[in-house]
């Protein structure tokens, strides 16, 4: 896939996987994390980046949790009952993250942000 993007002189970004709820799964999502920014990295084109997955601490050990603040502090469900999907409000705290790192990338590539889009 990686290929395939630099053939084609596009921008991709990678996002992490966030921490699960179960154990094994976990574990697994931190592997696979390690993996893709490790083949990313080495890679070395610079329009295809590995972006850290969103964390509710962004510093320290990252864990798996149900709750968490929403951007005026008021604890709210973000995980789903599932362990592993976000909730339609984790899934904005996660947009939030994202966003700029998107618009960056735009940028990078040439984007004129806030100029009419041509169809």
């Amino acid at each position: 896939m990686l290929k395939s993007v630099a053939a084609a002189k596009a921008s991709l970004l990678w996002v992490g996987l966030p921490a699960m709820r179960d154990a094994a799964a976990d574990r697994d999502a931190r592997e696979k994390n390690k993996y893709f920014a490790q083949a990313i990295a080495e890679f070395g084109d610079p329009h295809i980046e590995y972006v850290e997955p969103w964390r509710l601490n962004p510093s320290g050990d990252d864990k798996f949790a149900s709750f968490g603040p929403d951007k005026t502090g008021k604890m709210i469900q973000i995980r789903a009952s599932d362990g592993e999907h976000f909730t339609p409000a984790g899934d904005l705290l996660v947009a939030a993250y994202l966003l700029p790192k998107m618009t960056a990338t735009l940028v990078k590539g040439g984007a004129k942000l806030g100029e009419a889009c041509a169809s």
